[in-house]
C-alpha cells in the first residue's frame, strides 16, 4: 500500500504537467458561454481584429451539442472531432486545448487562433469543419465533413487604432435583400473606380458563383441572379483592390 500510495503521488505532477502542456488555452463557462438549449456554441462569434504584421492571440469556447438531427433521425451525439478550420487569413492557425482535437458532447473546449498575418484587409468568414460521431442502436457511427452551423469570422485591418473595423464601408454600402430569393443586389461606394470581384461561397466552401464586374458598367450596384441557389446560407465576398468584405446571406423561398 506504501508502494501504491508512492508512486501514486510522483504520477501527481507528471499528470499534472502532461495537461499544462495540452491546455493551449482556457474554455468559457455557462456565464461567459452560455447554451441553455443545448445546441452547441462557440464565443465569441466575431474575433478580435487581426492586425496586419502583429502577433495576434485570440482563445475562443466550443460547446459540442448533445444532440444531432440527421437524415430526418435524432441522434445522441457522442463525441465530435475538429478536422479543420477553413478561411482563415494567410499565418493564422490554430490549435485546441485537446491532444487529438476531439470533444466530448456537452463539455466546454477552446481554440487558440495565433500567429502573424500579413493578408489582405477584410472580414473573413470561418469554417469549423468537424468529424461527428453518434451513437446509434449499440454502436458508434462516423460522419465526415460536417461544417458546424455556428459561424465566426474575422477581421484583418492595417491600423490597431483606425476607428472604421470595417473595410466594407470603404467600397461597400449594402448587400440586400437578406433573406433574398431570386437576385442579391450589392450596392458600392461612389469612390469605387477599379474591378470589383464578387464571390458567392456555400457552408462547404465551394464557390457557387463568381464574376468581375468592370467600372461603369454597374451603375454602382452589382446584381447576381441566384435563383438556382439551394435554400440555406451563404457567404458573399467582394473584393476591391487590396480590400475585402464577407457577409453571411440566407435564400429563402
Amino acid at each position: 500500500m506504501k508502494i501504491s500510495a508512492m508512486i501514486f503521488t510522483l504520477l501527481i505532477p507528471l499528470i499534472f504537467s502532461m495537461n499544462l502542456v495540452n491546455a493551449q488555452c482556457t474554455p468559457g463557462d455557462e456565464e461567459s458561454c452560455p447554451d441553455p438549449e443545448g445546441n452547441g456554441e462557440i464565443c465569441p462569434d466575431t474575433l478580435a481584429p487581426v492586425i496586419i504584421g502583429k502577433e495576434y492571440h485570440e482563445e475562443v469556447t466550443m460547446i459540442p451539442p448533445t444532440e444531432i438531427d440527421t437524415l430526418g433521425y435524432t441522434a445522441e451525439l457522442y463525441l465530435i472531432k475538429l478536422a479543420s478550420i477553413d478561411g482563415l487569413p494567410e499565418g493564422i492557425t490554430w490549435e485546441t486545448n485537446t491532444e487529438d482535437d476531439k470533444f466530448l458532447a456537452g463539455v466546454y473546449y477552446c481554440i487558440l487562433f495565433s500567429g502573424i498575418s500579413n493578408d489582405e484587409e477584410g472580414v473573413y468568414p470561418i469554417n469549423v469543419v468537424v468529424d461527428i460521431y453518434i451513437k446509434f442502436l449499440n454502436d458508434t457511427l462516423v460522419l465526415s465533413g460536417i461544417v458546424d452551423s455556428t459561424s465566426i469570422s474575422m477581421l484583418v485591418k492595417q491600423d490597431a487604432n483606425a476607428i472604421d473595423e470595417n473595410p466594407a464601408l470603404e467600397f461597400v454600402n449594402k448587400i440586400w435583400p437578406n433573406p433574398f430569393q431570386n437576385e442579391l443586389n450589392i450596392e458600392l461606394a461612389e469612390t469605387v473606380n477599379g474591378p470589383v470581384e464578387l464571390k458567392i461561397f456555400n457552408l462547404l466552401g465551394q464557390v457557387v458563383f463568381n464574376q468581375v464586374y468592370q467600372p461603369g458598367n454597374t451603375s454602382g450596384i452589382l446584381r447576381c441572379e441566384a435563383a438556382y441557389l439551394p435554400e440555406g446560407m451563404y457567404f458573399v465576398t467582394v473584393k476591391s483592390k487590396n480590400k475585402r468584405y464577407s457577409q453571411l446571406v440566407c435564400r429563402s423561398r
